[in-house]
């Protein structure tokens, strides 16, 4: 398994942001300026319109001090989403950082255990030799049925293969914001690349181990 890239690393804090400012003393306004020196977001609200927790304050592309790209902070009535493209161990780092800092400077009151509840989505690009068909033989008697029946209609050999792994849960028993887990062929690349997609509910470590096991598991 070779990592491409990280496409994108969040981590997302569940818990009452009005904990942070129990007496309403810092205004939404004050907040930006703040976020804005400090991290130097290239992208934040401008207008009135763009303060509005419950559909969520943005701020974009700005930078941690230790120098680690910020892609987004996104802080909702419910809690607070914070996105790089380096690995959510860096979003957790800067999650926990920012909140220490606004606790020392501007009188958040900031604890530890607020951070309790959180969940992760990662997202990469990997590549990797391994053929899902090899995960049922069924798989592949499928694919060559529909590759035989396909080839016949069109005139032209489609040569079809599993090409996505995709577990999913029922959204309607959890009120919690949790993704899905998936492997697929990356779209606008060649099969013979060899390059996937994946998905993951599970910090970006956890996730490649997974996607290494997994290879280690098909072609085993």
């Amino acid at each position: 398994m070779e990592l491409s890239s990280i496409l994108m690393a969040r981590v997302f804090a569940i818990f009452e942001l009005s904990e942070l400012d129990p007496r309403n003393r810092i205004s939404p306004f004050e907040l930006s300026e703040h976020l804005v020196a400090k991290y130097g977001f290239h992208g934040y609200p401008r207008e009135l319109k763009n303060f509005d927790y419950e559909a969520g304050i943005e701020f974009l592309l700005g930078k941690f001090d230790d120098g680690t790209n910020i892609g987004r902070v996104k802080l909702f009535n419910n809690g607070i989403v914070v996105e790089t493209g380096s690995s959510t161990d860096d979003s957790d780092k800067i999650l926990e950082g920012m909140l220490a800092w606004g606790a020392e400077t501007i009188g958040l009151k900031y604890k530890p255990e607020m951070l309790r509840r959180r969940g992760y989505v990662s997202q990469v690009a990997v590549k990797t030799d391994i053929s899902f068909n090899s995960l049922n033989p069924v798989l592949s008697l499928l694919a060559e049925r529909v590759t035989k029946r396909v080839s016949e209609t069109e005139g032209v050999t489609v040569p079809f293969e599993t090409s996505a792994i995709v577990f999913n849960f029922d959204a309607l028993n959890t009120k919690f914001p949790v993704g899905v887990f998936e492997i697929s062929r990356r779209d606008n690349v060649p099969f013979s690349d060899n390059t996937y997609f994946s998905q993951a509910p599970l910090p970006t470590e956890e996730h490649l181990q997974l996607l290494t096991d997994l290879e280690a598991a098909l072609k085993g």
